[in-house]
């Protein structure tokens, strides 16, 4: 995904991580993150000012969902923790998932992770 100025139509920013074809993108009303909902199956947030993506979000065709920030803390739908797997770049870890899920499950603190900064 790409930021452009549109008086000028200079390149600001490109974001990386949607593996396929951006089509929709909302702006927060403050300028600072937007939404991007892409073909890989994501919508990921993303702070505009330093390019982070802050958080994903995968919805499944069952409807199940997960949000995972880019710390490793996750919330995840009902039954959506059995789409976790963990994997550290290509390397299989030696983390067993449960407790991944017992360190990492945490909606309190993805919420705290989500909130608008207060600068």
């Amino acid at each position: 995904m790409k930021l452009w100025e549109v008086n000028t139509g200079r390149l600001i920013r490109t974001f990386d991580g949607d593996s396929d074809g951006v089509f929709a993108v909302a702006f927060s009303p403050d300028g600072k993150t937007a939404l991007s909902d892409s073909d890989d199956g994501t919508i990921r947030l993303w702070n505009l000012q330093t390019g982070e993506e802050i958080a994903k979000m995968v919805v499944f065709e069952d409807g199940e969902w997960v949000t995972l920030t880019s710390q490793g803390y996750y919330v995840a739908s009902e039954n959506g923790n059995k789409y976790i797997n963990v994997r550290i770049g290509n390397q299989v870890t030696g983390v067993k998932v449960e407790q991944y899920r017992a360190q990492f499950n945490d909606p309190e603190m993805v919420k705290i992770l989500l909130e608008p900064s207060k600068e």
